[in-house]
């Protein structure tokens, strides 16, 4: 019996070693992502702490997922030949309930999800993600999990979408001012033909 279980065990720790090696030998799906500084607004307010905390977790859990072959923050060039495969996220906190002992505390986030080369929405998540309530929590811990959660989220949306499958940026007032503002931010980005 003996010889069975040790069998066993040898073969399923070889088993996921072989699944891990395999996973981090594929290539990322995209080739930059830039995450933007997150905003407050519908009467959110996140501490700037928070928010830097959050931006930061997201872009290390970005890369830690193998998600793009780097991931940058805001200001950061993208180089003009990555772009049709490089990805912008932007996004902002739209609402906080602190929780008490008995109940989880709520953060609401918007995340979108832009193609760097023309500004096209690829994909819109509104997740809301509860944590629990300690002493021991500070704006910037909070941050880092918010974060964390979010590149999760952003990881299970984008499963299975492929950039050359979003449609071009249509000609709309609101994509017109959301463009101009990513341009505003990423000059290296080109303009969208028309």
């Amino acid at each position: 019996m003996k010889p069975f279980v040790s069998a066993l065990l040898a073969l399923i720790f070889f088993g996921v070693v072989a699944s891990l090696t395999a996973r981090q030998s594929q290539p990322p799906p995209f080739k930059t992502i830039v995450v933007d500084r997150f905003v407050n607004s519908n009467g959110a307010t996140q501490s700037a702490e928070f928010i830097q905390s959050s931006c930061d977790s997201m872009r290390d859990e970005l890369l830690k997922l193998n998600l793009a072959s780097q991931v940058v923050e805001e200001g950061v060039t993208v180089n003009a030949a990555d772009a049709p495969g490089s990805l912008i996220i932007a996004g902002k906190f739209t609402s906080y309930a602190k929780g008490g002992v008995m109940w989880p505390g709520k953060v609401g986030v918007e995340i979108d999800v832009y193609r760097a080369s023309d500004h096209a929405l690829v994909k819109t998540l509104t997740p809301t993600i509860a944590y629990r309530r300690t002493p021991l929590n500070t704006d910037k811990s909070l941050g880092r999990y918010v974060g964390g959660l979010g590149s999760h989220y952003v990881q299970q949306g984008l499963k299975g979408v492929t950039l050359a499958s979003v449609a071009p940026a249509a000609a709309t007032p609101r994509v017109s001012a959301i463009s101009r503002q990513i341009r505003e931010k990423h000059p290296s980005v080109p303009k969208r033909p028309g």
